[in-house]
């Protein structure tokens, strides 16, 4: 199950899930970067990938039951 929401400021995705393992792919809104991203909320590293002319934040995490990733958009 997915869950997300995006603002102004940023976007986050809910993920409910059994999965040992989270690769997560996310698409960034047309025109918008990524600052940072939270992961349960702490501050991780992450990779930024291009495809065509979209661009995506990608994070591997362990899975839980529950993960937020929180996306913050550069201003």
């Amino acid at each position: 199950d997915v869950r997300f929401i995006i603002k102004d400021e940023g976007m986050r995705y809910d993920i409910y899930s059994d999965s040992e393992k989270i690769n997560a792919h996310i698409l960034l809104p047309r025109g918008k970067q990524c600052d940072a991203l939270l992961v349960n909320g702490e501050k991780v590293d992450f990779e930024v990938q291009k495809v065509a002319d979209s661009l995506y934040v990608n994070k591997t995490v362990s899975g839980e039951k529950k993960v937020s990733f929180e996306i913050i958009f550069k201003k």
